[in-house]
């Protein structure tokens, strides 16, 4: 049975998780573990699975999990839009186990929805091929099956833009079989599979390309791949639009605070009208953003139906919003926004990355007028 969660409940986690990420994951540290091999701060997401049990939240509880409806992690995601911090969230609760609860049960699904409601893994979806269609691809990797076990395969073919691909523990890929288009479980360590980083704009969240040559894989579910991969991105895309929002809203802080100490002709220069207008503009877009990811917590309530709707339309509008006000910030910093040293090219990175994840808000549109018919 699922848990609703009061205001007053995500109004707690949401001060708990900032402060404890204000204190554990300054832009120092992001910048630190942006430089790793693998992009993942494993100290930082093991405090996280510890001490907020965060992963498992929206997970049943006859899993492990908390047993909430899934809009309690929007805010989780808010909050890790506004610290950027380098953990496996996005792939393992956006992707992973919204894939996992999209299928069938089964063993393979069963006992993977425990351990990354536990934190015990850590898990990513791969779909995108070598044309990165958001799409769904034409599956160009393939599954033989095994004559030993029934749920037994060997996958072969490459999978690119796979989110913490090289970090994880397991990878849930796409492939094409005998039945179909089907999701299959892939141990990180297991023969045949060679993953690859891949240079993105985003240096806080790490991309990988996945070679696999045979490589053994389980079969997670029998039931249709497409049908599972399009709930786990409409759900993902909520996700994201609200790490998008705790992004825009941190930026827009930013903006205000320097507008606020820096001077120029012997007043702040957050006292012309050019600057006023620019920051009115921003809070105008950031709250828009909010209101569609409030919109999104009443979707996800309702239902897939609902969600498929809000889903892109939410994508859509908050990755413009945050493109807009990680800009604007840029441009208020004036000299010293253009600065490495600076935080403000980490936000615009994430922004501009973001907003071509899992299709950019042009396609976002086009599946929106799809899916209502037009």
């Amino acid at each position: 049975m699922t848990t609703m969660i009061t205001t007053e409940d995500i109004d707690e986690l949401r001060s708990v998780l900032r402060d404890f990420l204000t204190s554990q994951c300054p832009s120092t540290r992001v910048r630190e573990v942006a430089e790793s091999t693998d992009q993942v701060d494993r100290a930082l997401w093991q405090r996280m699975v510890d001490e907020l049990a965060l992963p498992g939240l929206a997970v049943p509880d006859e899993f492990g999990g908390g047993g909430y409806d899934a809009t309690v992690q929007l805010a989780v995601f808010e909050e890790l839009g506004r610290s950027l911090a380098c953990v496996p969230y996005l792939s393992t609760v956006a992707m992973a186990i919204p894939a996992l609860l999209a299928s069938a049960d089964g063993p393979v699904r069963n006992d993977l929805l425990a351990d990354l409601a536990s934190g015990a893994k850590t898990a990513t979806v791969a779909f995108l091929e070598s044309d990165a269609d958001p799409a769904m691809p034409a599956c160009q990797v393939t599954a033989e099956a095994t004559d030993e076990d029934a749920e037994a395969v060997k996958l072969t073919g490459e999978k690119h833009f796979v989110i913490d691909g090289c970090a994880v523990d397991v990878l849930l890929v796409v492939a094409q079989a005998d039945r179909g288009v089907r999701l299959y479980a892939v141990d990180a360590s297991a023969g045949g599979l060679t993953r690859s980083p891949m240079s993105t704009l985003d240096l806080a969240r790490g991309m990988a390309k996945l070679k696999l040559a045979d490589a053994p894989a389980r079969l997670v579910s029998d039931a249709d791949g497409r049908g599972i991969l399009r709930a786990t991105l409409d759900f993902a895309n909520a996700a994201i639009a609200a790490e998008q929002l705790g992004g825009a809203q941190r930026c827009l802080e930013m903006s205000v605070e320097y507008a606020t100490i820096r001077e120029q002709f012997g007043r702040p220069i957050g006292s012309f009208q050019a600057l006023k207008h620019k920051c009115a503009d921003m809070l105008l877009a950031v709250e828009c953003a909010r209101s569609a990811v409030h919109h999104l917590v009443e979707a996800l309530r309702e239902g897939p139906d609902a969600l498929a709707v809000a889903a892109p339309l939410a994508k859509a509008y908050c990755s413009e919003a945050y493109v807009f006000v990680a800009a604007e910030n840029l441009h208020i910093h004036g000299g010293v926004g253009f600065t490495w040293e600076h935080d403000a090219h980490l936000y615009l990175r994430r922004a501009q990355s973001t907003a071509i994840m899992n299709g950019d808000s042009s396609f976002q549109r086009r599946v929106l007028a799809d899916r209502l018919g037009f």
